[in-house]
This record gives C-alpha cells, sequence and structure tokens, in this order.
C-alpha cells in the first residue's frame, strides 16, 4: 500500500493498514503494534535519451587478433578457426563461420555454415540455415 505523502505518516499508515486488513480478512486485526517488514520503493522521471551505437574502433582486420584450433562436430573435428575482439568490432561487421567472437564476459562462437553480424546498436545477430 502506498505510503502517504504527508502529515503524520506513520500513523496514518498504521491507520491504512488496519483498513486494508479489515477489508481483506473481515476483521479486526490483533492488538499488537504493526511492523513493517519490506519496503518497496518505486521512482519516476524523465527518460534520458539514450541512443546506442557500436563505437567504431577499427577496421575488420584489425579487429581479428589471431586464429586458434576450435572443436566443431559438423566440420568433423578440429579446425583452425579465427578468433575475433568483441570490443574492436564495427557497425556491420560480418563473418561466416567458424569463428570466435571474444569478450571479458563471454565468448560466442559461430559454428560452420553460420554467419555473425553486429548491428549499429552494439548486438551480434546470429543467423544460419535451418536444417
Amino acid at each position: 500500500m502506498p505510503v502517504p505523502a504527508a502529515g503524520r505518516w506513520p500513523d496514518d499508515l498504521v491507520s491504512a493498514f488496519q483498513r486494508e486488513y479489515q477489508r481483506r480478512y473481515g476483521r479486526v486485526g490483533p492488538d499488537v503494534p504493526v511492523e513493517v517488514l519490506t519496503w518497496r520503493v518505486v521512482v519516476s522521471g524523465p527518460r534520458p535519451h539514450q541512443p546506442l551505437t557500436l563505437r567504431v574502433t577499427a577496421s575488420p582486420s584489425a579487429a581479428q587478433k589471431g586464429s586458434r584450433a576450435a572443436y566443431f562436430p559438423a566440420a568433423g573435428g578440429f579446425v583452425d578457426t579465427p578468433v575475433f575482439d568483441r570490443y574492436q568490432l564495427e557497425a556491420d561487421f560480418a563473418v561466416d563461420g567458424p569463428a570466435l567472437i571474444e569478450e571479458r564476459e563471454s565468448t560466442v562462437v559461430v559454428p560452420p555454415g553460420a554467419q555473425c553480424t553486429a548491428s549499429a546498436d552494439g548486438c551480434l545477430h546470429l543467423e544460419w540455415p535451418a536444417r
């Protein structure tokens, strides 16, 4: 239930609780002090304008930081696979699998036959044909 905005709000809050208890359970609650166990605060304000765009920091070739063997059962085993730095990708970057795109938190595995593209908002999109 909302906390009254002004006045003697602790007393108003207890009164509001007692009214809600009566409405919900059809009787007056026990004569004990009211204790608040959980507070939830909801706040709102104007929405900031935060356009998400991928920083252009390097060419696609500069984003590749090397290659290594990666295991892909569909390709019959280990395949020499290019490795890309996620933070160096630019908008409209595209690579056909197999490929690995590394970042601090995770690695995106692009399997053989799939394509990965980066959009202007920084999202990676992975597509591959249905089997």
